[in-house]
């Protein structure tokens, strides 16, 4: 009772004046201020070390003397034990640690070799032993550390295990996927990407895989555009990664997912280093599963990275204790395409549908007597060339290569492109640290990374894609007592993605687009591109030019946090800031979508795409009035109080208060959108076509100012061996993906621009024909009644996104340098952000579904940003680490749990996971999440073999090897099948997703690639209604993969060796295939023709240590 009570009155305080500081924002930045500039206490990226000082019989020692001394580096802290015999040091730096203890009439006490983790409050007791002099001391190894202060879920990547695990493209990201709780939502050879490329994105302990919080350091690390990692550093840069969920603290926050951390190595009293080469090619590989032969592939990864001290003659000595490190790093590759896909052959685009569904002419749409629509169909299947569509056939023919496969080898594909892809990646980094007096240390790191690939789809179209990435940090922590403790931070984070433009020269003029799709006008060069609409035929490859992209954007933060050691309680406060400014240019929003309605006989099984676009009836087209370009700045910031109340020397409470804010973006170009729950137009700035007065806030959301966030915490040490830990934490997504994303929808409406879209058409006698589809050029009218916009809105009401998670678990320390940990891990996510298709019909129908519109003005209209769907997570982990001993290490976990959501993020989702509800089919979107995962097993190890002779020959042969391996197991994700187009007529045509009707049983006991589930199962439902079938019922197939790693070292001299490492990825070349085709009615339907993973590849690399 008296703890709730406290807790109560702690929370109502912290409140009342967040509330006073919202109310008056001069003394909110002044606060700010004051914390920022002075030096403060960080707990982000730095470890923590407490435990209890006793005599023989247990009592406390009181004034012991704590000296604590980094191995590596001139560095020192010291501090004393007080009246309990406690002792906290905070603010440490990660890296490996002597302390000694020593107190009159004691023998003083010193260990070794303790490794202090970035993120992690670890605890280590001292047992003093009696002495008549002071001068004796008792050295002893550091014991496996419990973490016995706080109840963070976390997994920690030393270097160890980065530098001598299999790593794919040297890609450190690849080990989260060895830890518990994490789903990996991308293709294993995402890994491929170490330099400013798309990594993994996990799913952790059920969080969605786009709520991740990236640090480098303990600065961020984020790319908010797909919050991925925006600076990748080579494993021989990394000190160690730590993942953490449910956090304790409030020193975390602004995503709801895992806080993964980075920590690169500082330099050391000595100059050490490493030069490296790793090697892959098309000899050393095995093909896939579906690749019929291996295209030419080259891979050079190359670098180097060393540190020591600073020694500047005359100016600056070994013994000031200067440290620098630094790194670059280089990857030159030759790739082929491996590109599948379906392409028209000639006797298609000639009009011979032979082989094809019954196709019918639309031209021939008539009302029978029982006022069907009915339609005659085209004699042997073929149509006659008078009704061919020549603009269209002209980019099919330029664009569309002859297929080189048989129909057949690999189900729904004729065409393979082997042509090289082309990456070029550079990156480099350098670090300084110093003690500048015992009081007072910082570091400062600038690191930076390039990126360009240059790949290929169909032949006549390249695409120049380039990733830009900057990262600076510095940091100073200021020690004013033993028990005080503050440390700033301040960081920029720049990151740039943009493509050079590749598009096939007066095609655009020769086909006739232009009069409806103007030419793009690049907003940074000024330079001209004719461009025509990206083309897209369902169960065929789209027809696109790749056109340039500009993105910039600009991360500014501050952090400052501050400990106090005030007798059993730690407290810590602190607070951030956060400046956020994005450059978002882009093509505007413009495509042509053809269906088999339009060639059909409104009947299942009718029509083609192919026919469709043969002809030139598209079903939808869409073009962009005025300009969709956006410049968006805001601000975000955060406090939060902690309290680690030590109650007893086995008893531990974390208990806080952590306040998020994050201010809507403002577009300085305009923001304008259509709210529907209101039927309201809405414009930030002044109406450029009805002189009209602003008529909402700069950053057209109201903010949420309420996003409190109580956290809570208990750790009880049961045994001098055994742990048990409890917490609860609340976490908003106020600063993500999501934040940056959802706003940038409201770029391009009217009244300063507006997709202009024409959906649902071509039903009954073709009126629109490609490509006149409009009247004429595109112009923003003087009010948008009677156009068909896309608008895309999401409400002024909108609340941040949070998540309520609570854990339990168990730490058990076990002979043999093992570790054992069991975890529940809960959640429930509320107001979670998604997309829905607004303004379809409110039910199917067989009449225009602009009769049951609520706006029957306006089209269907994806609408993002909606913060109203929940997802449920619960699931257990069980965990056995061995730390390095008797030359072997190990971690062996096992997840298991169950992920229930209605979307899975805010753009797209996973793959084959279904997306986009309409407002009125909220219900039927209930289901596993796309990153749902049951069941997952790993296991890694390293091994060094004990091998030795007394033979100078021989040992060179047998000693010194070494073997690493990640084994990985799991459920396989899950998908849904779905139809295609719109059978319930909603509008909903190419936006909402329809399922089909479950009719009999989907799974088959021995599924193939030809066949991987019953498409028998599945039916078309009867014409305007819905399927009854449900969101991810099925689940593609489940991972098996080995991946192995052998090594040999050859000493050179003291401390320097040459290394030779194998490593062999997908040992046993096992096939996981990849997700079904899942859309009826479709060539690829039911069946498989991609894996989830590549064929075995090996990877030779050498590198030199020293």
């Amino acid at each position: 009772m008296t703890i709730l009570l406290v807790w109560q009155l702690r929370s109502f305080a912290v409140r009342k004046v967040l509330s006073v500081l919202l109310q008056h924002p001069l003394t909110a930045t002044l606060a700010v201020a004051v914390l920022l500039c002075t030096p403060s206490f960080a707990q982000v990226g730095t470890a923590t070390l407490t435990g209890t000082v006793t005599d023989p019989s247990g009592a406390a020692v009181p004034k012991a003397e704590i000296r604590l001394e980094s191995t590596e580096q001139k560095y020192t802290r010291q501090s004393a034990t007080d009246l309990q015999g406690v002792y906290v040091l905070s603010a440490i730096l990660p890296g490996l640690y002597q302390l000694s203890v020593a107190a009159p009439g004691f023998k003083r006490e010193a260990v070794r070799n303790i490794g202090l983790f970035s993120g992690l409050s670890s605890t280590l007791n001292i047992a003093l032993q009696l002495s008549a002099s002071t001068e004796q001391i008792t050295i002893t190894e550091a014991p496996p550390l419990l973490q016995t202060s706080e109840a963070t879920v976390g997994s920690l990547v030393g270097r160890k295990q980065v530098n001598e695990l299999p790593l794919l493209g040297r890609n450190f990201t690849a080990l989260i996927r060895t830890l518990p709780g994490v789903v990996p939502t991308g293709s294993p050879d995402a890994r491929n990407n170490s330099v400013g490329g798309t990594g993994l994105n996990p799913s952790v302990y059920g969080q969605r895989q786009r709520n991740n919080n990236y640090t480098l350091d303990g600065g961020s690390n984020n790319d908010l555009h797909g919050n991925d990692i925006a600076i990748y550093p080579p494993p021989e840069a990394i000190a160690e990664m730590k993942v953490e969920s449910g956090m304790s603290s409030g020193a975390y926050g602004h995503a709801s997912g895992a806080n993964i951390n980075v920590a690169t190595k500082a330099g050391t009293k000595d100059i050490h280093g490493a030069l490296w080469e790793s090697w892959r090619n098309n000899v050393l590989d095995a093909r896939s599963f579906f690749v019929p032969w291996l295209g030419a592939f080259r891979w050079n990864q190359f670098g180097g990275a060393g540190g020591g001290p600073i020694v500047i003659p005359r100016l600056l000595s070994r013994d000031k204790g200067w440290y620098f490190f630094g790194y670059y790093e280089g990857i030159r590759t030759r790739q082929a395409a491996n590109f599948f896909t379906l392409v028209p052959t000639a006797e298609e685009l000639s009009g011979n549908f032979s082989g094809s569904n019954p196709i019918f002419n639309p031209y021939t749409t008539v009302t029978d007597a029982s006022g069907r629509s009915v339609r005659q169909p085209f004699p042997g299947n073929r149509t006659p060339a008078s009704l061919h569509n020549a603009s269209g056939l002209l980019i099919a023919k330029e664009l569309y290569p002859s297929p080189n496969l048989p129909m057949g080898q690999i189900p729904g594909v004729n065409f393979i492109n082997l042509k090289p892809n082309k990456r070029r990646a550079d990156q480099g980094s350098g670090r300084v640290d110093h003690q500048l007096r015992p009081k007072d240390t910082f570091y400062i790191r600038y690191s930076a990374s390039f990126n360009q690939t240059v790949s290929y789809g169909l032949p006549a179209v390249t695409t120049d894609d380039y990733v830009k990435m900057k990262s600076f940090i510095v940091s100073e922590t200021h020690t004013f007592s033993p028990t005080l403790l503050l440390t700033s931070r301040f960081g920029v984070t720049r990151y740039n993605r943009g493509a050079n433009p590749s598009i096939v020269e007066g095609l655009a003029s020769r086909a006739g687009t232009l009069k409806s799709f103007p030419a793009y006008k690049d907003p940074a060069t000024g330079a001209t591109y004719e461009v025509f609409p990206p083309i897209t035929i369902p169960g065929y490859a789209g027809l696109r030019n790749s056109t340039n992209l500009l993105s910039p954007e600009t991360q500014y933060y501050w952090h400052g946090d501050a400990a106090k050691v005030l007798s059993s309680h730690t407290i810590g406060f602190g607070g951030t800031f956060h400046k956020f400014a994005k450059n978002a240019f882009r093509l505007p929003t413009q495509s042509v979508s053809y269906e088999s309605v339009q060639t059909g006989n409104f009947a299942p099984r009718t029509g083609s795409p192919l026919a469709s676009f043969v002809l030139g009836v598209p079903a939808q087209v869409r073009r962009q009035n005025g300009s969709s370009d956006g410049i968006l700045n805001g601000n975000a910031y955060a406090f939060y109080f902690q309290d680690g109340w030590r109650i007893t020397s086995k008893l531990t409470l974390n208990f806080g208060l952590r306040y998020d804010y994050s201010a809507p973006l403002v577009n300085k170009l305009g923001s304008a959108g259509f709210i529907y729950e209101s039927g309201k137009y809405f414009w930030n700035l002044a109406n450029p076509v009805t002189g009209a007065a602003a008529n909402i806030s700069p950053g057209v959301l109201e903010p949420d100012r309420n996003n409190f966030a109580p956290r809570f915490g208990i750790a009880y040490q049961i045994s001098p061996k055994t742990v048990v830990r409890s917490g609860f934490a609340i976490f908003y997504d106020s600063f993500g993906a999501n934040y940056s994303q959802t706003q940038q929808g409201n770029r391009g409406n009217w009244p300063f621009g507006g997709p202009e879209l024409l959906t649902g058409i071509n039903t009954g006698v073709p009126t629109v024909i490609f490509p006149d589809a409009f009247p004429g050029p595109p112009v923003v009218g003087k009010a948008p009644a009677g156009l068909e916009q896309n608008l895309n809105a999401w409400p002024s009401t909108s609340r941040t996104s949070y998540v309520e998670q609570w854990t339990f678990s168990i730490q058990r320390a076990l002979a043999g340098s093992l570790m054992f940990e069991a975890v529940y891990f809960g959640s429930h996510g509320l107001k979670l952000v998604g997309q829905i298709v607004d303004n379809t019909a409110v039910e199917p129908g067989s009449n225009s579904f602009r009769l049951r519109q609520r706006y029957p003005d306006l089209p269907p209209y994806v609408s993002n940003g909606h913060n109203i769907f929940p997802s449920y997570y619960h699931g257990m982990s069980v965990k056995l680490d061995k730390r390095f001993s008797r030359n072997l290490t190990f971690n062996v976990n096992y997840t298991w749990s169950k992920n229930i959501d209605y979307v899975d993020s805010l753009v797209n989702g996973l793959s084959q996971s279904a997306e986009n509800p309409t407002r009125f089919t909220l219900d039927r979107f209930r289901g596993l999440a796309g990153f749902d995962m049951p069941h997952r097993f790993v296991f890694s190890y390293i091994y060094e073999l004990p091998l030795r002779t007394r033979s100078r020959i021989a040992n060179a042969l047998v000693s010194n090897w070494a073997f690493s391996g990640i084994a990985a197991f799991d459920a396989g994700l899950p998908y849904s099948p779905i139809v295609n187009f719109d059978n319930a007529n909603i509008g909903s045509a190419g936006r909402a997703t329809q399922f089909p009707n479950l009719v009999g049983k989907p799974k088959i006991d021995a599924p193939t690639p030809a066949l991987w589930f019953n498409t028998a199962a599945f039916a078309v439902p009867a014409a305007f209604t819905y399927g009854n079938s449900g969101r991810n019922i099925l689940r593609a197939d489940g991972l098996n993969n080995f991946d192995f790693s052998a090594f040999k070292r050859w000493p050179v001299r003291e401390n320097r060796h040459l290394e030779l490492r194998c490593e062999v990825f997908n040992l046993a070349n096992h096939t996981t295939f990849g997700f079904p085709g899942n859309q009826i009615q479709t060539p690829q339907y039911g069946n498989v023709r991609s894996t989830r993973a590549s064929g075995r590849s090996m990877q030779l690399g050498l590198k030199f240590q020293f």
